[in-house]
């Protein structure tokens, strides 16, 4: 018989909001005798609104593996915007609930906030607290905003007053209660402060830890209030008095109307729950009997991985992950890789979403081998996927900006810390396996880089030895076509080569003009520097070349001291931002010996 599958999409899975979510969905589920696949959203916080084609949870929602797709906006938007999560509501292709945050044109189950809000506080009022503080949630969440304003609105309703100081906001989170109330430590010990409420539990629970540790008593010396009613309020010493959304009521409405949705009943409503005040001593009251309710799940040790898998290797990591599970009471546990990293912002056509592979399988106390690759929005091949019958969790694995695929594990209410641990410990593990192989690659183009580049030197040694060779055979054509056109004279001659040391440099940085007037004042120098029936040839932009006959006992001598007085002379003069310098040399010969044999390497002179 085939079963249809439904997707919840929610903020954080290790997160008492969240699971009191994911708790009664799942029932509602199981009752339709269908299965349920939870989404971790928190990856899209990497994304805009406009750009989340790429990420991984997105090719997941958005292929046949999911029959319809429940929203939990509310936990979405804590992470990201509630224009991401109306714009992913309207673009996903399969029937869509919303639970939290109204979207337009979308089913939404929504909370009254605002009426819930003004009953812990009327609540408080009522017990004549009168120096009130507030801890909020992020003020970018509607739903955040709207308990604020309902703060505020009752407060000044009752003729009260707030100072701003004491007005926090915070971000739903643990540490963020922990750490404001840290903040309002001194206020509370000198009665500024009788009252603080808290926009969610979670953040009620930090500040009666912090007030606990620093010699507060709650409610003794102030009273705490919460919101949501997670279950966990009543487990906390002094249980929390909190404000019930009634998870069971409107999870069953969601899933009836995307049920409706599925099978072809489109009727877009909103359904408005309105909440209910869960009085417990925290604020003060004795506390009254909850028979019968049940908690939404114990607490529990979570076996800590706390670095271990990074030492070691892919022979030892699966049989560690075997018997880790095995003890933690895991049924279900798939990771799925990318068979390269990811970037976010990677946005490929859904049609070419890449394949993955099943990088460790773990069903029923074995492990499961499946070495082909598959479709990867297939979340897992259908031979793997079909005999799971149990609510599943989908967990994004990323590091930075990099997706690495995701885990596919038993949603475990009760092990959300586990789970987010060996979460965490996987997608380290991960990284560094990408690294490791990143350095190879990058060895590896070195080493190629270091070859080629030995054979362009190789080659370039080549033609530079070619090319200096050429340019000595044709100063020596020179030189000895020069000898012969004086084959009417006797004696000694001497040829003298010249190069300006920085011409190049020269005309790099002052450009050509310099470098025409640094030709043009050299060759009258050398010019001036020889006698009229000596010759003088310029054979390119620096090297010059000279001969010239011996008549006296050494010509090289008085020719060095005319040009090198000369040249000192125009640098002196000329005030340019440089100075022009020669490298020089010669070799002597007579018209009866063969210039050829006659060429040494010359000597040099600055």
């Amino acid at each position: 018989m085939f079963k249809m599958r439904v997707g919840l999409l929610i903020g954080v899975f290790n997160n008492s909001y969240s699971l009191s979510v994911v708790r009664w969905i799942s029932q509602e589920v199981q009752n339709r005798h269908a299965n349920l696949i939870v989404l971790e959203g928190l990856s899209l916080e990497n994304n805009s609104s406009k750009d989340y084609a790429g990420n991984t949870l997105f090719r997941l929602i958005t292929k046949e593996r999911l029959d319809g797709l429940i929203i939990l906006s509310s936990s979405i938007s804590t992470h990201t915007s509630k224009e991401l999560v109306d714009d992913l509501a309207h673009r996903v292709p399969v029937p869509v609930v919303v639970v939290g945050l109204e979207v337009d044109g979308i089913t939404s189950i929504v909370l009254d906030n605002t009426a819930g809000f003004e009953k812990v506080i009327n609540h408080l009022v009522s017990h004549a607290y009168k120096h009130l503080a507030l801890i909020s949630g992020p003020i970018s969440n509607p739903e955040s905003l709207a308990r604020r304003d309902a703060f505020l609105k009752t407060v000044y309703k009752n003729g009260l007053e707030v100072p701003g100081e004491y007005i926090l906001e915070g971000n739903f989170g643990y540490f963020s209660g922990y750490n404001h109330a840290k903040r309002l430590v001194q206020a509370v010990k000198k009665k500024a402060i009788d009252a603080i409420a808290c926009a969610n539990d979670e953040m009620a629970f930090a500040v009666i830890r912090c007030f606990s540790e620093s010699g507060i008593r709650v409610p003794d010396d102030v009273a705490v209030t919460g919101f949501d009613d997670t279950g966990l309020s009543v487990f906390f010493s002094p249980p929390v008095t909190t404000v019930s959304q009634h998870f069971d009521l409107m999870a069953k409405k969601a899933v009836t109307a995307l049920f409706e949705l599925m099978l072809g009943r489109k009727n877009v409503q909103v359904h408005t729950f309105e909440p209910e005040l869960v009085v417990r001593k925290s604020c003060g009251c004795c506390q009254i009997e909850e028979s019968g309710k049940e908690s939404m799940f114990p607490f529990v040790s979570s076996y800590r991985l706390n670095g271990r898998l990074q030492l070691l290797s892919l022979d030892e990591l699966y049989p560690f992950l075997n018997n880790y599970l095995t003890t933690n009471n895991i049924l279900q546990c798939y990771i799925v890789t990318y068979p390269e990293p990811l970037a976010f912002d990677e946005v490929t056509g859904i049609r070419n979403a890449p394949k993955g592979q099943i990088f460790y399988g773990f069903s029923q106390g074995k492990q499961v081998f499946y070495p082909k690759s598959f479709l990867f929005t297939d979340i897992l091949p259908s031979q793997l996927l079909e005999p799971i019958k149990e609510s599943m969790l989908i967990k994004p694995l990323f590091f930075g900006k990099s997706q690495y695929g995701f885990l596919f594990v038993s949603a475990v209410e009760a092990m959300a810390h586990f789970i987010e641990d060996l979460s965490m410990e996987l997608c380290h593990y991960l990284e560094s396996i990408n690294m490791a192989n990143e350095k190879r690659n990058i060895e590896k183009r070195l080493s190629e880089a270091r070859e080629s580049l030995m054979i362009s030197n190789r080659k370039l040694n080549e033609l530079t030895v070619k090319e200096n060779l050429d340019k000595l055979s044709s100063i020596r054509y020179l030189a000895a076509n020069m000898l012969q056109r004086r084959k009417g004279s006797s004696g000694d001659y001497s040829l003298i080569l010249v190069e300006i040391d920085n011409f190049n440099e020269i005309c790099a940085l002052f450009g050509f003009g310099e470098g025409e007037y640094v030709i043009y004042n050299v060759s009258n120098i050398l010019a001036n520097s020889i006698r009229e029936d000596d010759f003088l040839s310029h054979q390119s932009c620096e090297r010059y070349v000279i001969l010239v006959k011996n008549i006296q006992e050494d010509p090289i001598k008085a020719f060095e001291q005319r040009f090198t007085h000369k040249l000192a002379d125009l640098n002196s003069k000329h005030q340019k931002p440089y100075s022009i310098s020669f490298t020089w040399g010669s070799a002597y010969a007579n018209i009866e010996q063969d210039f050829e044999t006659r060429l040494p390497a010359g000597r040099a002179k600055p």
